[in-house]
């Protein structure tokens, strides 16, 4: 099945910071054609800025064991003249033949 999930599309992940219900979040969202396995997310502040997200909540949310397509995962942002306004987002995930893929967002608040 995998083989054939695999041939018949391309797994596509993306990264954004979004106002959801009023809050900041960082949303992970597939926009490809198949399941993207083993999803994980990092994000890095400025240089001398904290991180926007707990590390509880990041280790809760992530891994994603599989986010299938047009499906997204959210993970809250505090955004405070602690954290600065400029973030980098690590996603990475395994396609469904088994091939690792990373990808960098930048994002700003």
């Amino acid at each position: 099945m995998e083989g054939q999930e695999a041939a018949q599309g391309a797994t596509e992940l993306q990264a954004s910071l979004d106002r959801v219900d009023g809050e900041r979040r960082f949303v992970i969202k597939n926009v490809g054609t198949v399941s993207a396995h083993d999803v994980r997310f990092t994000v890095k502040a400025e240089r001398d800025k904290n991180s926007p997200v707990s590390a509880h909540d990041l280790t809760t949310a992530f891994p994603v064991a599989e986010l299938k397509p047009d499906e997204d995962v959210s993970l809250g942002a505090i955004i405070t003249p602690g954290t600065g306004l400029h973030f980098r987002g690590v996603v990475t995930w395994r396609n469904p033949d088994g091939t690792a893929e990373e990808r960098v967002f930048y994002m700003s608040a």
